[in-house]
């Protein structure tokens, strides 16, 4: 999990690999969507107020959407 749960592109290009087994086909449904958001933002926008970056308006927007948490 700490692969999927990470801000690098590199890891979730590893990650990917790693949850393409047979059995893990729900794991690596989430590594694609967790894989979606660090392709498009570089980082995942839910942790900015806790680390203290500013949001993105994209990124506002975006955690305002449908979908954009994991819960």
């Amino acid at each position: 999990m700490p692969f999927m749960h990470s801000e690098s592109k590199k890891i979730h290009q590893i990650s990917l690999q790693l949850f393409d087994q047979p059995g893990l086909e729900e794991f690596l449904g989430y590594e694609k969507r967790h894989k979606e958001i660090i392709d498009r933002f570089g980082r995942y926008p839910h942790r900015n107020a806790i680390l203290g970056r500013i949001s993105s308006n994209e990124e506002q927007k975006f955690l305002t959407e449908p979908g954009s948490s994991f819960l």
